[in-house]
């Protein structure tokens, strides 16, 4: 099989130099500061849930030609040692037509990806240079391979919503990447690369998600979402 290589990026807290806080501290010298600059206004400095195996897949577009498929999860103590969780946001960019060789699905792509050991935590001690990332040019796993979550009636009643409004809540699934991935491919290869969404952020201004994935129905999620104005809400009944 073919390879491609990609762009990759880690968002995080640090202390590098005159900057502290949360910023890029490692990447690929093919992502120009246009496209981190980008990636870092999507990144997180939070993640909605504070157990350490909980972690959030998303995808968004970077420009008019890439996009790209990041992994957020909790990390080690910040370097201010005030007593949280680290934030640390794994990145990977692909073109357009490096996307079309996964059929345009994020899923696919990190699932492959993490098959291979990438999109996973650092070491401590991050290189501010890294290499590409090289992954086979096709997906390693079918994603239809995995089990199944919504019926397909409700995957269709989502899609239909999604016609209705430029950002959705999605409530109440308990595998969210798994929906996610059934979602995508139940769209027409053209929509895929505009469908930008997340399994785990929370809502911000900076970050424009067509579809937020939430795992419990919860009237705080409902609140939070609707303050940064996500205020069509799909909720899935709960299994009998």
């Amino acid at each position: 099989m073919s390879t491609i290589n990609v762009g990759q990026a880690i968002f995080a807290s640090s202390e590098r130099g005159r900057i502290q806080g949360y910023q890029m501290i490692g990447k690929s010298s093919d992502l120009d500061r246009s496209c981190c600059r980008e990636l870092s206004r999507w990144a997180a400095t939070r993640l909605s849930g504070a157990n350490p195996g909980d972690w959030s897949l998303n995808f968004f577009p970077v420009g008019d030609d890439f996009a790209a498929v990041t992994r957020t999860a909790l990390g080690g103590p910040e370097y201010s040692r005030r007593g949280g969780a680290e934030v640390v946001t794994t990145m990977m960019v692909m073109n357009h037509q490096q996307f079309t060789g996964f059929d345009c699905d994020a899923v696919a792509v990190a699932r492959t990806a993490l098959a291979m050991g990438y999109l996973r935590l650092p070491p401590s001690h991050v290189p501010a240079s890294l290499p590409p990332i090289s992954l086979p040019s096709r997906p390693l796993v079918n994603s239809d391979c995995h089990r199944e979550s919504a019926p397909d009636s409700t995957i269709r009643r989502i899609v239909e919503a999604l016609d209705q409004t430029d950002q959705l809540a999605i409530l109440g699934e308990p595998d969210p990447i798994e929906l996610a991935g059934k979602v995508i491919r139940h769209l027409p290869l053209a929509d895929r690369l505009a469908l930008s969404f997340t399994t785990g952020l929370e809502p911000a201004t900076s970050r424009p998600f067509r579809i937020h994935f939430v795992s419990r129905d919860q009237a705080q999620a409902r609140r939070k979402l609707a303050a940064h104005g996500v205020t069509s809400v799909f909720a899935l009944e709960p299994p009998n």
